[in-house]
């Protein structure tokens, strides 16, 4: 509408013009109040253009704007897993450790069996039993009035073993493992109920060398 009346007012502009010099100074004021006409008219519309040009690119920005949320909001595929699977456990059978058998310390058990005579000399015997792993192979006896420790008799050698309990001789050399063998001293005559006391070592080597053990035994004849 503003363009066609700007159209207008330029024709009058022009036929005006040609009117005649009588009315030149109307002509004038018309021409010019039409140039102002126009200059505002003008304005107007570079106002208009500019309004829609500017309506145009929010439009765009708009446009952008919405099209980046979109595209964030989006879901996106989860990451592809690159892990190294574990390794599916495996069955383990436990082997049971080989425990050693246990073994009995070194020891002997020894008891006193009996008094008996050997050629005119009154003994008393003794059984040792080796209770232990090794082998004695040497033996000391000695006997005491245990009231008064007064020595009775003594019985020292390499091999003391007897293998019964009246045997006065056929000694033997060894006593081993799990054996049991006699050991014999002298005691003389003893008034009655008299109480004795016998100490006995044994050792692993002639000469009561090696590992020895000792143990003492009281009795009455």
């Amino acid at each position: 509408m503003r363009t066609i009346l700007l159209t207008s007012l330029i024709a009058l502009s022009l036929l005006l013009g040609a009117c005649s010099g009588a009315t030149q100074d109307l002509t004038s004021v018309v021409q010019t109040e039409a140039m102002a006409t126009l200059n505002a008219e003008a304005a107007v519309v570079q106002a208009e253009m500019a309004l829609q040009t500017a309506q145009a690119q929010n439009a765009i920005l708009q446009a952008t704007i919405d099209a980046q949320a979109n595209e964030a909001a989006a879901p996106t595929s989860p990451p592809a897993d690159t892990s190294t699977p574990l390794p599916e456990p495996t069955a383990t059978r436990s082997i049971p450790t080989n425990t050693p058998a246990p073994t009995n310390p070194p020891g002997v058990a020894v008891r006193f069996e009996a008094t008996f005579t050997c050629s005119g000399t009154r003994m008393a015997f003794f059984s040792i039993r080796n209770t232990g792993p090794e082998t004695y192979q040497s033996a000391r006896v000695s006997a005491a009035d245990a009231s008064s420790d007064t020595e009775l008799g003594r019985s020292d050698g390499n091999n003391e073993f007897l293998p019964n309990s009246t045997a006065c001789s056929g000694y033997q050399a060894t006593l081993g493992p799990g054996q049991t063998k006699y050991l014999s001293v002298k005691i003389g005559a003893l008034p009655p109920n008299t109480q004795v006391i016998a100490r006995i070592v044994v050792c692993s080597e002639k000469g009561y060398g090696g590992n020895c053990l000792s143990q003492g035994v009281h009795f009455t004849p």
